[in-house]
């Protein structure tokens, strides 16, 4: 098995920060890419590996990479050093240095928070479900409320997704985004996740240059998982966060 896999860093956060987007990598891991999530397509001891490679890459150790068992609501989990993994969550939060949160993401947006003078991380999933749920505002408003963040102190970076040029939803989806949608037929609409994202960030009262956000679009870059795109032969990017851990 290859061990390099290849992964798309922000450059929002500072050095105590690991952080990061893994890429599809056909070319190493082929027939479907690496993922970090099983889908239809992968066993669970190749998913298993694959989460070793990258716990290896990012250098935290196995046990201490946190996984979601992801179910599109606004439900966040606050991480402590006996927590189990598998969680069922689509948001992690931690202060605890050593620590690496995952979530996966084929076409939903991937948000990681950073809060530079209480070294707190987070990482939020976000599709037009969880998007409509304000699940990343309600992740800074916990980084708030229980860890006493300042909404200046925080970096935010925004993953590739479903682009606003491809990113097509019907009326059912639309109905819930009016700001953030363009009609391109009597029933269809092109839907701006990101933005509706940045705007739920900036209501936050995290400062624009604060905030990093990617303009790729999984749908229409092979560099990326898409469900949109591949359905079934899909795979799963993984967005991580954590803080390097200090020698004592």
């Amino acid at each position: 098995m290859p061990n390099k896999i290849e992964i798309e860093k922000p450059n929002i956060f500072p050095d105590e920060v690991i952080s990061g987007i893994t890429l599809r990598n056909l070319e190493n891991f082929p027939p479907y890419g690496f993922s970090i999530s099983k889908g239809k397509i992968y066993s669970p001891e190749e998913i298993e590996n694959y989460r070793k490679l990258l716990a290896n890459e990012i250098g935290i150790e196995f046990q201490n990479l946190i996984f979601t068992h992801q179910t599109h609501t606004d439900r966040i989990a606050i991480i402590s050093d006996n927590q189990k993994n598998n969680i069922e969550s689509d948001g992690l939060i931690t202060n605890k240095a050593g620590f690496g949160i995952v979530i996966s993401l084929a076409d939903c947006c991937g948000i990681a928070l950073y809060d530079r003078k209480k070294k707190i991380i987070a990482a939020v999933h976000s599709g037009w479900r969880g998007t409509n749920l304000h699940i990343t505002s309600k992740a800074i408003g916990m980084m708030i409320e229980q860890f006493h963040s300042e909404p200046q102190d925080i970096l935010a970076y925004i993953s590739p997704c479903a682009g606003s040029e491809d990113y097509e939803v019907g009326n059912d989806v639309a109905v819930y985004f009016p700001k953030y949608i363009r009609k391109i037929s009597e029933k269809k609409y092109l839907l701006d996740l990101k933005q509706a994202i940045l705007e739920e960030i900036i209501t936050s009262g995290i400062p624009n240059e604060n905030i990093e956000i990617s303009g790729k679009s999984t749908i229409s870059n092979n560099s990326y998982h898409s469900f949109r795109r591949d359905k079934d032969n899909s795979g799963r990017m993984g967005l991580f966060i954590a803080l390097k851990a200090t020698s004592s």
